[in-house]
Parts: structure tokens; C-alpha cells; sequence
């Protein structure tokens, strides 16, 4: 296996944002999980079928910070777990396991929903060998060109690859115990996230982002510290030699769990350190991390979302979905954003 201590491409150094300087966006005392943003800024976020209360599953946040089922209350899905918007779609990937009993018997599903007039321009399916009945789809990135979606796995070690045009899919390091759960315990505010009988509870491949040039894909198990990164490349392969796909693999850094991970419009990853209630960002050209915002209400920070708000700025939001306190939080479930600025000189973007 090769190991790539930082990934060759040219981040921007940015000084930390305070906490200050996130603004709440929205709040809830349903759970929510995923969050995507279009370019004109309208916010939808997902609330998944776990154990506390429910209304529905796919909602858009108004300007007041009020949310309202979207694209109306009849909704099809099981347990929507993910979303990214991509081109004019918003993509909600469903896990289809319900308070996490087990897949149901015809397996995760990816909608395609054109977000103008909220119609559902395709639904994916996925074939047995793709999935399990642990499986949990968990989150997912689209390329640039709209050819590929890569899913995670957390239910089972795994990365499913699934062609937009064809709907065709494969999986790539199924129960791979490298790079699944390593027993990183997560502990925020003195409150672990345990099992019942005070055992580690193992949660496996969960975030996931794709460099800003299509070339590798980042991911990391939830109950893990190491952050991995693969070519695209080989990924695409339905079949492809174990040792040529390990080859095309290398650890980025080792940092404790993280949640979701996502690179900016600036170029640089940005991570949800749980047990530092903060949002970090990994400069991968040097062997700095940077804290952008660090605050004890930033308890089990999400999922991440991005838009571009002009040439050198965009906006960064990510959720709170608090899930080691369990069903009943102390505080409402929140949604904090960032304005930011940049340098196009210094950026990676491509």
C-alpha cells in the first residue's frame, strides 16, 4: 500500500474563524443528518427515520430558519440519511434501515430530484452485493462531470461506486478491517457514544469527499482516526486486482473521529471533529491542521455544505445533530453557516 502523507495539491492557508463569526442558521427539535446548498442559496436538509421524534424526511429551510417538507409531505423514502446538490440536482440518498434494524429487503436507493420543480428525474437501485442487510448508506459525493456517484458504507466497510448514466454500481473494500472501525472512542461533553452495556459501538466508513480535480476520493469511518484517500481511477473499475486497487490507497493523517468531510470552494478539506466540538481543516502541503471554529455548542457537527456567494467567497453550513445524547438532546438540533473570502491565487481550486 502506498501512503500519501498529504495529498499534492496547492491548499490555501487561512487563519482560524471564531465561533463568533458562525451564525445559526436554523434550529429543531427533529433530528436532522444531511444538508445541501444551491448557488442561490436555498438550504434543504434531511431528517433520518433513527428513534427520537419524526415528521418527514426531506425538508427546505427558509429564510426565517423555519423548515418545511419539500417537495411536499407525500415523500417515499424509508430512512433518508444524505444529500448533495450537484448541477441543477439535489441527490438524497436513502438507507432504507429504518432505526438501523436491518436493510430492507430491496436495499438502499439514490434520488435524482430536479429541485425547480421537484420532480424525481431518477431513481437509482442497487443490486444485492452491493449492499447487505448491516449495510448503511451513509453519505456521498458526486464528480464534476456527473459520471460517478461514491457512497459509503457505514453499516459495512465499504465504498459503492454507481454510474449516473447506466445505474450500474460496484463495491470496493468490503469488511476491509484497515479501514473500517478501529474502536476510536467518541466522547463530547463528557457523554460518550456507547452501546447500552458500555461497550464501543462501531460505526464503519462515513464521511467521504472528492478532490476538487475528479482524482481521489477522502473518506474515514466514523469510530476511526485515520483519514484515507484512493484514486478515482481505480474505484471506477468494476473489476479490478487487489493489489492494484491497495496501490492507489493512502493514509492522509491521523486525527480522531470525524463525521463529515468535505473540501470548500476554496480548495481545502474541511472536517467535524467530534471530541473537539470544532469544524477543522487539513492543509495537506504541510503538517498543519487549522481550527476554524471551536465551541461546545458545536456538539456532533454533521454533515457540510458549500455554495459559491461571488468570484473569491463562499458560504460554509454544516448541521449539529447531537446524536450522543440519544433520543432526548439537551439543546435543539442547529444548523450553524460561515461567510468567507479568499485569495484566487492561493487557491487549489480547479
Amino acid at each position: 500500500m502506498k501512503f500519501f502523507l498529504f495529498l499534492a495539491l496547492h491548499f490555501l492557508l487561512f487563519s482560524p474563524v471564531s465561533s463568533e463569526e458562525f451564525k445559526i442558521r436554523a434550529s429543531s427539535k427533529y433530528q436532522w443528518t444531511g444538508i445541501a446548498l444551491s448557488p442561490s442559496g436555498r438550504m434543504f436538509v434531511s431528517f433520518p427515520k433513527w428513534f427520537g421524534p419524526y415528521r418527514y424526511a426531506l425538508g427546505e429551510v427558509d429564510q426565517k430558519g423555519e423548515t418545511h417538507p419539500w417537495p411536499s409531505k407525500d415523500q417515499p423514502f424509508e430512512c433518508l440519511q444524505a444529500l448533495f446538490f450537484h448541477k441543477g440536482i439535489l441527490y438524497a440518498l436513502d438507507s432504507r434501515n429504518p432505526r438501523f434494524e436491518g436493510t430492507l429487503e430491496d436495499g438502499p436507493r439514490l434520488y435524482a430530484l430536479d429541485v425547480e420543480t421537484g420532480k424525481t428525474l431518477r431513481e437509482y437501485r442497487f443490486p444485492q452485493g452491493t449492499w447487505f442487510e448491516e449495510s448503511y448508506f451513509n453519505d456521498l459525493r458526486i464528480d464534476s462531470e456527473s459520471r460517478y456517484a461514491y457512497i459509503t458504507d457505514s453499516g459495512r466497510t465499504g465504498i459503492v461506486v454507481l454510474h449516473l448514466k447506466t445505474g450500474f454500481s460496484h463495491r470496493h473494500f468490503d469488511q476491509d478491517r484497515n479501514l473500517g472501525s478501529d474502536g476510536s472512542r467518541i466522547e463530547i461533553g463528557g457523554k460518550a457514544f456507547i452501546q447500552p452495556d458500555g461497550s464501543i459501538r462501531h460505526v464503519h466508513t462515513d464521511g467521504i469527499a472528492i478532490a476538487p480535480d475528479d482524482s481521489r476520493i477522502f473518506f474515514q469511518s466514523l469510530t476511526a482516526s485515520t483519514l484515507f484517500a484512493v484514486e478515482t481511477r481505480t474505484l471506477k473499475q468494476r473489476r479490478i486486482p487487489p493489489m492494484q486497487l491497495y496501490e492507489s490507497l493512502g493514509k492522509i493523517t491521523r486525527m480522531g473521529p470525524a463525521d463529515g468531510i468535505g473540501f470548500a470552494p476554496d480548495g481545502n478539506l474541511w472536517l467535524t471533529h467530534l471530541n473537539q466540538n470544532a469544524i477543522t481543516a487539513i492543509i495537506p502541503n504541510s503538517t498543519r491542521t487549522i481550527t476554524i471554529a471551536k465551541d461546545p455548542k458545536i456538539a456532533w457537527p454533521d454533515s457540510l455544505a458549500f455554495r459559491k456567494t461571488g468570484e473569491n467567497s463562499f458560504e460554509g453550513c454544516f448541521t449539529v445533530s447531537r446524536i450522543h445524547e440519544g433520543t432526548y438532546p439537551s439543546e435543539p438540533y442547529a444548523i450553524y453557516c460561515v461567510k468567507k473570502t479568499y485569495s484566487p491565487e492561493t487557491s487549489s481550486m480547479n
